[in-house]
């Protein structure tokens, strides 16, 4: 195989990155997404190496592979485009493997973080409200609201991992995703205290009590956000939120305004 031959044509990526949508397909306890990984890659190394190179470069993928499946495109576009290079010749500082192992655990806490414990909590309020105002695709939000951001990092990370290399990683940190996650996190904070306002405005209304009271449950959640940002847990914060506005409802239906 020549070099001008050991070439990512588009096709072949396109191929790439159809298949990182099945990327945990094979998901197992013993290598995690290191199967995944090596199916993703395969087209891109059978365009790289000649047959009997390529099961030692695929055992390289398949082995031990383990970060956020949404942030896995940028780590294989960069591997792919290191790789590459390998394969013409080009002399580099790091090999695919060991740029995989450095990236993985950064990458896994900051897709965490702004994934699964922001937009996806935000969304679900978000689903959550919208079904209790009686629309019906209010489970098309709730899933839309998490593809949109998946399309978007399976895309732009692929892309940049294959045109920026080892810069790539110097993009994500400019696009703030810490910060992102961190502000998904308050809006949903404020989000819950509104929609719990709303339950409670409207279990009131049912029950023949003013809900004149339920703006200073909106005033409670700036507070909430303070001690969620020193450290306490959200969870925590919902289910103390949850106990107060039950034990205000009861007191205020049996007590405050008992009916005659």
């Amino acid at each position: 195989m020549s070099e001008t031959q050991r070439q990512l044509d588009r096709w072949t990526l396109m191929k790439v990155w159809i298949r990182l949508f099945f990327l945990q397909a094979s998901w197992n306890y013993e290598t995690m997404q290191g199967l995944g990984v090596a199916y993703a890659v395969l087209p891109g190394l059978r365009r790289l190496y000649p047959p009997q190179e390529l099961p030692g470069v695929v055992a390289d993928y398949s082995q031990y592979f383990n970060t956020h499946p949404y942030m896995t495109p940028s780590v294989l576009g960069t591997a792919l485009k290191l790789q590459q290079e390998m394969a013409q010749g080009v002399t580099i500082g790091i090999s695919p493997r060991q740029y995989s192992e450095m990236v993985m655990a950064p990458y896994a806490a900051i897709g965490d973080a702004l994934f699964w414990g922001g937009l996806r909590p935000l969304a679900a309020v978000l689903s959550l409200y919208l079904a209790f105002l009686g629309v019906l695709w209010a489970p098309l939000v709730f899933f839309v609201a998490q593809a949109i951001p998946h399309l978007w990092m399976i895309g732009m990370g692929f892309y940049f991992g294959l045109r920026h290399g080892l810069l790539s990683v110097e993009r994500i940190q400019q696009w703030k995703l810490s910060d992102k996650a961190l502000q998904c996190k308050q809006v949903t904070m404020f989000a819950l205290g509104g929609f719990g306002a709303l339950l409670a405005v409207t279990g009131l209304e049912k029950a023949n009590v003013s809900g004149i009271w339920a703006p200073g449950v909106l005033l409670s959640i700036a507070p909430m956000v303070y001690l969620m940002r020193r450290g306490v847990t959200p969870m925590l914060m919902v289910v103390v939120l949850v106990g107060a506005w039950a034990c205000l409802y009861w007191s205020l239906t049996n007590v405050v305004f008992k009916p005659l």
